[in-house]
């Protein structure tokens, strides 16, 4: 028996969509020779101290050349003052190289810098977005289920169509498809498949499939954009690996790294710890089932946890993660991580799983 899917009333999604147009970002180009860092979460312009985000200070160390993750273990290893000192001489580097200006990201409710984008970067606003995706809702006859601002002005919408489609053999196995809309500073105007599992209303973002794409402006972009959404609507918003994926999750089993690392997600996310998770993800069942068998998971290497098979379907692993972070499980989780964990579903469900490629062997 499959379940209704709750959907989001239009008054109520007019309202959503006033305030996310009144909390656009601002954006201001400055001279890099005007901007101080002075420590991860603080910049001085002309004078004044600025508060800025993880994200922003992440945003203008990739522009300044500095890599993400060396940029990350310089910090935990060296301090604020090591990470400052290696980010202002690549700032000097980048000036003598002719990058004079960024452009940076002003949050609107408190001023604070939000992100940081080269000069030239665009990004299309709010109210164009509404109006474009809008039009996309009405001409598919798409229904929206949840709506959400990350407060930063960036916006997503879920929304699924009436057609529904199922995978031959499994009499459980029923879907409807639809798109997940967002708009952001940094990733654009983006469009992935959103896939509900209707036995349990499961809500799926696929920002790792093929149907997954964005644009920064319309312009000679827009028709590509239009034809490949139109593409989508006549496959009924099921994404073109999705069912072949799905029949490769029922017959692999989860690794103890496939485990652990959705189960640390939900907790990251809810603040929930140990065995307050095992309704939706067994792990500590698991764990006892290893140590019982001679192995001490503790004492395993990354590598060696993605060799370790456990006894959970990846697909079962799936959906404990898409369940968790669709409904309400008397958790305080934020509407925005919501989205996270339904992404980070997608991304479990496309990858290659670390089971996948076992062999049987005669020997």
């Amino acid at each position: 028996m499959t379940q209704k899917i709750e959907t989001l009333s239009q008054q109520l999604f007019d309202e959503r969509a006033a305030i996310a147009m009144s909390l656009q970002p601002l954006r201001k180009s400055i001279p890099l020779n005007d901007i101080n860092i002075l420590n991860d979460g603080v910049v001085d312009i002309r004078g004044t101290k600025i508060p800025m985000s993880e994200k922003a200070f992440k945003n203008l160390a990739k522009i300044l050349g500095v890599p993400i993750e060396f940029q990350g273990r310089f910090g935990n290893l060296f301090g604020d003052e090591a990470k400052k000192s290696l980010i202002d001489q690549m700032k000097k580097a980048m000036f003598r190289n002719g990058l004079l200006k960024v452009t940076a990201i002003f949050s609107k409710q408190d001023r604070s810098i939000i992100g940081f984008a080269k000069e030239d970067y665009d990004f299309i606003s709010n109210s164009s977005f509404f109006k474009v995706a809008s039009g996309i809702i009405s001409d598919h006859n798409l229904s929206i289920r949840d709506f959400d601002g990350n407060g930063e002005g960036g916006v997503t919408i879920n929304t699924f169509a009436p057609a529904q489609w199922d995978i031959p053999g499994f009499q459980d196995e029923i879907f409807t498809g639809g798109i997940t809309f967002s708009n952001s500073f940094d990733k654009g105007f983006h469009v992935s498949p959103y896939i509900n599992r209707l036995i349990c209303s499961n809500g799926i973002i696929g920002e790792a499939f093929k149907e997954d794409f964005s644009i920064n402006q319309f312009g000679v972009h827009f028709d590509t954009f239009m034809r490949r959404v139109d593409e989508m609507g006549r496959n009924n918003f099921k994404p073109k690996e999705f069912e072949a994926r799905v029949r490769k999750a029922m017959s692999t089993n989860a690794s103890i790294a496939e485990m652990e690392g959705m189960s640390n997600l939900l907790g990251h996310y809810s603040g929930a710890k140990g065995d307050k998770l095992e309704k939706w993800i067994p792990l500590l069942e698991t764990k006892q089932c290893f140590s019982k068998h001679g192995t001490n998971v503790i004492h395993l290497s990354s590598k060696q946890k993605k060799n370790a098979k456990t006894g959970m379907p990846v697909w079962d692993l799936i959906n404990a993660v898409t369940h968790f972070g669709t409904h309400d499980n008397g958790l305080k989780i934020k509407e925005s991580n919501r989205r996270i964990l339904q992404v980070e579903a997608g991304s479990l469900l496309a990858k290659t799983f670390d089971m996948e490629n076992l062999v049987v062997s005669p020997y």
